[in-house]
């Protein structure tokens, strides 16, 4: 076998595209699976491994569970193609690699604390199975300092190897959003902080095959890692930035959305959409940081109160329904919803952490009827997450007291105010999270609207 870190680095793409050179991705998820297809896509051989056998059969049949645009017929090309070889066998794939990628989520328990039980599991299998000449990547989101402690800790004391000696290490966070994954992950720049010298540049050559957007080399892992939750944790404090402010706008009747427009003319201001709440993975990253903090006595003040606001949002998308529904002269309980959108983000097939999940769940268990349509999920899906589930938007849309725009997916921004008029002319609450309707022209046609930041819309 190959000892990558003796090769001249300009050799390495071309081994690695004609097949000389093989990878396995460890983590066929979310992420995982699309940089791994991206790899073969690019001509090299690449094992996908994964411990979910069922998902492991169903991609070597060509099915994807994630909805990922182009990520379907990708997979189905590196399969025809023999490049990508779905599999459980996580030695066999190691022992016949010569790079691996570790691409496992970390988690939190329900304290809000990092939980690092798969990243420390891949590493002990994989340190029991290391060879010298390795090359190994991680790309799993980590806490400073988490990634040679727990993996390349546990890479040397169970195969005996030392980094950067005897086998490559280096951790490169990925990059990229739902909805848009196999461009970010090729058009985004690539941090990478590695151990040594010779796994740096090793490193840079394996991601030059597939990044185009420029490759960032950093000091150190522990300054990669950094970078990824800092990124992070400013997405996310802006998000929640423009959640209070959208909040504050309902209080002194004016529109948060005509606010927008304006700041944004400005051109250091950054202000978003707001919605029903943030969900994804940012919420998690924002608890691996706080950890990492408060481990050397630094409390991150304003990183705690953003998570508070966020974790107290739900309460507030509450009280909208709630005063929509009262407007109309009903109460809550009994009330028929048709909640729109499940994903916690439009246009993905994602409910991590979502706010339109949580809403529809706490939105049932105070007494309503609530009936979910969601166009990333099939009725029988939505029925296994405990919801109603109606396969016609267009008709149950007409027969519900109130229908809250929880996710603007694609499909909602196409609606009109008509499409929410019902066939006996009475009234409808709509409650917009996604602010894809005119409230004013809403109201002129006898709608309820409220939206979220909507102050003096109406």
């Amino acid at each position: 076998m190959v000892n990558i870190l003796d090769l001249d680095p300009e050799e390495i793409p071309g081994m690695l595209r004609n097949g000389d050179l093989k990878l396995a991705v460890i983590g066929c998820g979310v992420m995982g699976l699309p940089l791994a297809c991206l790899y073969a896509d690019a001509g090299a051989q690449v094992y996908g491994v994964d411990v979910n056998i069922k998902h492991i059969e169903n991609l070597k049949r060509g099915v994807c569970t994630h909805p990922e645009p182009g990520l379907n017929t990708l997979l189905k090309r590196v399969l025809r193609a023999n490049r990508f070889q779905p599999t459980t066998d996580l030695q066999n794939a190691v022992e016949d690699s010569d790079i691996i990628m570790i691409v496992v989520s970390a988690s939190v328990d329900p304290h809000g604390l990092p939980d690092y039980t798969s990243l420390r599991r891949v590493s002990e299998d994989l340190g029991l199975i290391l060879r010298k000449g390795h090359l190994v990547i991680q790309s799993s989101t980590t806490g400073p300092g988490v990634t040679e402690e727990i993996v390349k800790g546990m890479l040397e004391s169970l195969s005996g190897l030392k980094a950067e000696e005897d086998f490559g290490f280096s951790y490169s966070p990925l990059r990229g959003s739902g909805g848009s994954l196999l461009r970010d992950l090729v058009h985004y720049p690539r941090i990478v902080g590695s151990v040594g010298p010779k796994s740096l540049e090793a490193t840079k050559a394996v991601l030059s095959v597939v990044v185009k957007g420029g490759i960032v080399p950093v000091r150190d892992i522990k300054t990669a890692e950094t970078v990824k939750l800092f990124e992070n944790y400013y997405r996310f404090a802006t998000l929640v930035l423009s959640q209070e402010l959208a909040m504050l706008c309902e209080k002194i009747n004016v529109d948060y959305m005509e606010v927008l427009e304006a700041c944004r003319t400005q051109p250091h201001c950054h202000l978003l959409r707001p919605s029903v709440g943030i969900g994804g993975h940012l919420p998690k990253d924002m608890h691996l940081l706080q950890a990492s903090a408060e481990d050397v006595k630094c409390g991150l003040r304003m990183l705690k109160t953003a998570m508070k606001v966020n974790e107290r949002l739900l309460r507030h998308d509450l009280s909208l329904v709630t005063k929509a529904l009262r407007r109309l002269g009903k109460r809550l309980r009994r009330s028929k919803i048709l909640i729109l959108g499940l994903s916690f983000k439009p246009d993905v097939k994602d409910v991590r952490n979502s706010y339109s999940f949580m809403l529809a769940d706490s939105l049932l268990k105070k007494g309503a009827r609530v009936i979910v349509y969601d166009p990333y999920f099939t009725t029988r899906e939505i029925r296994d997450m405990g919801f109603e589930a109606s396969a016609n938007m267009d008709r149950v849309i007409r027969e519900v007291d109130c229908v809250v725009i929880a996710t603007p997916h694609s499909r909602f921004r196409s609606l009109s105010i008509s499409d929410f008029k019902r066939p006996d002319s009475k009234p409808v609450a709509v409650v917009d999270f996604g602010r894809v309707l005119d409230g004013s022209e809403a109201e002129k046609m006898g709608m309820i609207y409220v939206g979220v930041g909507a102050g003096g819309v109406g």
